[in-house]
């Protein structure tokens, strides 16, 4: 288990089968930011952030951001799955260093275009990101000023009504456009929110 960078182990609950609870110490001071989820192994599970927020243990003082993660086959059954995470805010810059980058939460599945609520977006130039959906389950997310070619986008299916992966990016003028498409368990584009992370 790793350790937590407000010191402390982060430990994880079960809750039921495909359901977790992982509890981020120190953490509880950051409502918004991002976190970003992925299952792990070969069988081709998928897991995702169901929501994330900051929580004080009332019996030790202690606290934690709490983050609950759901796990399920690619049909949509719940099942007890390994799998990786991790949250930033900021992408983790600091007043000195400012990581080039972005992140997301696209919250409004079937909006036409909208940006996403401020304290849970990120923009390392100090734009703020929009969603533009341009037909049922894809979506592509522009990031103003973030122009250099390249970049690792990453992208997590919200509350777990669909997966969602990227299907390409590129700089566009004075942004990068990032294309994703969410699919449900057969496999047909659907409408869905998702938690979005870019580095550069």
């Amino acid at each position: 288990m790793r350790l937590s960078a407000c010191t402390g182990l982060n430990t994880v609950e079960r809750e039921q089968e495909g359901t977790y609870l992982v509890f981020l110490p120190g953490l509880h001071g950051n409502p918004g930011g991002m976190v970003k989820v992925t299952s792990l192994g070969s069988t081709p599970n998928a897991c995702s952030p169901v929501v994330w927020m900051p929580w004080r243990n009332p019996d030790t003082g202690k606290g934690f951001l709490v983050v609950r993660v759901a796990c399920a086959t690619l049909r949509g059954v719940p099942v007890d799955a390994a799998f990786t995470l991790s949250y930033s805010v900021d992408l983790g810059s600091t007043a000195d260093v400012r990581i080039p980058g972005a992140y997301l939460w696209a919250s409004e599945s079937d909006a036409a275009e909208y940006t996403p609520m401020k304290d849970y977006q990120y923009n390392s130039t100090h734009a703020l990101n929009t969603v533009t959906r341009t037909a049922t389950g894809k979506y592509t997310v522009h990031l103003p000023g973030l122009v250099r070619p390249g970049g690792n986008p990453q992208v997590s299916a919200y509350n777990f009504t669909a997966t969602c992966g990227v299907t390409g990016w590129r700089p566009v003028e004075h942004e990068h456009q990032v294309e994703v498409v969410c699919r449900g368990a057969q496999g047909d584009p659907v409408d869905a929110q998702f938690a979005f992370l870019f580095r550069q």
